[in-house]
């Protein structure tokens, strides 16, 4: 009976949704008068104003279902709705006229292009933007909260963007320990002087601290010493509100947790200081995923399946057990068409132990052994690796590294043999199998707001390795490395007000210098400094920005040389021993979640350091399109060399990227 009663209900509310078959049904909704996209009422957010809906494109593929009926009492309303959304962004003269209803297409069922007939009138703006009761703050901390509002003296009003201004400045004052602090404000509009005076009033009260921290919940999972290490709110300290956040992004990122609650008791009765309970709920601290992933990039063509298994909580103590596994088929192409390249079956096996509190607070050893057999473009190799690594967080946002590699590898296919051409490159080495053995040392300082999605903050990194000499190994170099990025949210662009907007820059390069005895001083190929592909320079395919030799299935012997043409696109990239890249992205978002993007990256791969800039920097210009995932932005970036190099003629001009997660 209450399967038959469910059924019913279903039925039923089907039913409601469908259009009865001699209904008028809505093919479109659009506006007539509005100011456009660049003025922010669009059509898209007019209709958000609307509770009348319009048909999907591909209504007619189930008509009964999708067709979106008219209801002619609700698009009455709209009309108020539309005015009100208007009103809110500052057009308080703004009317709709009318709705203007055209038939379109024959048949029984009447299709209706719905047409809103607008008068906007012009919008009024901020003339007055008070702040009273921030006194406490003080002079400076007042001018910053001006600097970075939403909200300005000049630009239209808007709601939203008041709303938005007072939960900053709620934001900013429990930042400075005003936790308890109030904020709202207060609107007067002149329609007939096209202006609104705003005020934003502070209550703040006292200036506050941390009380009584409470964990309650699954607090059994892992030891109290990791939770206290992971909590950063400390009872008698002063109060700040992104504390909260910091303390749950901590305790979350354990892995062992499914919900971390962080909640502090604004109402307790406790003076100035305030009380704050942390409840945890643990998850199941093993993972088991199966995929596979079938890419092509420029001259690359991968297909693999995956698996991985990970315990995140091995025998209580927080230690974290990772096995990776992947096996498919990889073909790379010289030249296009031509049937040349390096393939062959790939396949790999990474296992990792992470021990957390090791030598003690703030510190971990990962311990990561690894085989593969792989392609890569000109050869094929088997690659096996130990690199225990030991890491240290002096602070949020420092880590230093030390790490450890040893590297045996065996080149089981070559594409190209050391000849007379590649004996002039005194750098490259074919050497076949050689062992490598070399100290690793990294030091990171990452503010960003976001790692997968940075919008604001900047992020630091060096790092030297120290190959050969006291560590043994058939290879003595030392190879240094940086990388600095930027990034900053433009919430302004010609006196407009944006949103979801940000600007990203990059700086780094690397450098190899070999050392030692001649028959150690050299850097091995698979060692050497590349550039190009979808998080580099993405005018290019993946390495390809640099140095190169001639593949043997080109019947040349050829080395890349600067303002000489490229005689084939039958090549080898080969790398080299200095790197410079650069690049500026303009980033912006909708709320729907898709987005776009506009870059200019630069870079260059040199053979020695004498030959610095001789071809300069390489530049490429390109558009992105956007979408933020579950799991991090989906992009695809279109790029276009921008510089006629003539040791690069015969390389594509424009280059496709798919990937997931930011270029940086």
């Amino acid at each position: 009976m209450k399967a038959a009663w469910l059924a019913a209900l279903v039925a039923a509310g089907c039913a409601a949704r469908r259009a009865p078959p001699e209904a008028e049904v809505v093919a479109s909704v659009r506006f007539d008068g509005n100011g456009g996209p660049l003025r922010g009422t669009a059509d898209e957010r007019l209709r958000s104003a609307m509770v009348q809906e319009q048909s999907p494109p591909w209504a007619w593929v189930a008509p009964r279902r999708l067709w979106v009926p008219l209801d002619e009492r609700e698009l009455r309303l709209d009309a108020w709705r539309v005015e009100n959304w208007y009103a809110h962004h500052g057009y308080l003269d703004a009317r709709l006229l009318g709705w203007d209803l055209r038939r379109r297409g024959g048949g029984r069922r009447a299709r209706l292009v719905v047409t809103g007939l607008v008068e906007e009138g012009p919008p009024s703006v901020v003339r007055r933007l008070d702040w009273q009761g921030f006194d406490a703050l003080g002079r400076p901390a007042l001018a910053w909260l001006e600097r970075h509002a939403e909200l300005a003296v000049g630009q239209r009003f808007d709601l939203e963007a008041l709303d938005e201004t007072v939960e900053a400045a709620r934001e900013f004052l429990g930042e400075h320990g005003y936790a308890r602090a109030r904020v709202e404000a207060a609107v007067d509009a002149w329609p007939e002087e096209r202006a609104v005076d705003v005020v934003v009033r502070a209550e703040t009260g006292p200036a506050c601290r941390v009380g009584e921290v409470r964990v309650v919940g699954d607090t059994d999972v892992v030891p109290a010493v990791f939770l206290d290490d992971r909590i950063t709110l400390r009872a008698g300290e002063p109060w700040r509100s992104s504390e909260l956040e910091r303390t749950r992004r901590r305790l979350f990122a354990l892995g062992v947790f499914s919900v971390v609650s962080v909640t502090p008791d604004l109402d307790a009765d406790t003076g100035d200081a305030v009380p704050v309970r942390i409840e945890l709920v643990g998850s199941r601290p093993r993972e088991v995923r199966l995929g596979g992933r079938l890419s092509t990039e420029g001259t690359r063509l991968d297909a693999r399946a995956t698996g991985s298994f990970e315990h995140r909580n091995l025998f209580g103590r927080l230690l974290r057990l990772r096995l990776e596994a992947e096996g498919g088929y990889t073909r790379t192409v010289e030249a296009l068409g031509s049937g040349t390249g390096t393939r062959g079956p790939v396949a790999g096996l990474d296992a990792s132990l992470l021990i957390p509190r090791f030598p003690g607070r703030g510190w971990s050893l990962d311990n990561r052994a690894s085989g593969a057999l792989d392609v890569q473009e000109g050869y094929r190799d088997a690659v096996l690796a130990l690199s225990p690594a030991l890491a240290w967080r002096p602070g949020p946002r420092w880590t230093a590294q030390l790490s450890y590699h040893l590297k045996y590898v065996d080149y089981l296919e070559l594409s190209v043999a050391p000849s007379d051409a590649l004996d002039a490159l005194a750098a490259l080495d074919f050497r076949d199998p050689y062992l490598l053995s070399y100290l690793g040392q990294q030091l990171t300082w990452d503010g960003r707001d976001d790692a997968m999605a940075p919008r604001s903050g900047r992020y630091l990194s060096v790092g030297l390795d120290e190959a050969g000499g006291p560590f043994g190994g058939q290879a003595s170099f030392l190879r240094a490395r940086l990388d600095l990025r930027g990034y900053a949210p433009v919430r302004r662009l010609a006196g407009r007000r944006l949103r979801g907007v940000s600007l990203a820059a990059r700086a780094g390069g690397g450098w190899i210098a070999p050392y030692g005895p001649d028959e150690v001083r050299q850097v091995p190929y698979a060692e050497r400094l590349r550039l190009g592909g979808a998080t580099s320079v993405r005018g290019w395919t993946a390495d390809h920005l640099g140095p190169y030799v001639c593949a043997a299935a080109s019947g040349l012997d050829c080395l890349s040389e600067p303002g000489v043409l490229q005689p084939t696109r039958d090549i080898v990239p080969i790398g080299g021993l200095v790197s410079l890249f650069g690049g500026a992205e303009l980033r912006g978002y909708l709320a729907n979640g898709f987005g776009a993007a506009a870059f200019l990256d630069a870079g260059m791969v040199w053979d020695e350091l004498a030959h610095v800039g001789d071809p300069g920097l390489q530049p490429a210009a390109g558009l992105g399109l956007r979408y933020r995932s579950p799991v991090g932005p989906v992009r695809v970036d279109v790029a276009r060399r921008l510089v006629d190099e003539p040791m690069f003629a015969r390389e594509p001009r424009w280059a496709l990227h798919l990937a997931l997660g930011e270029a940086w």
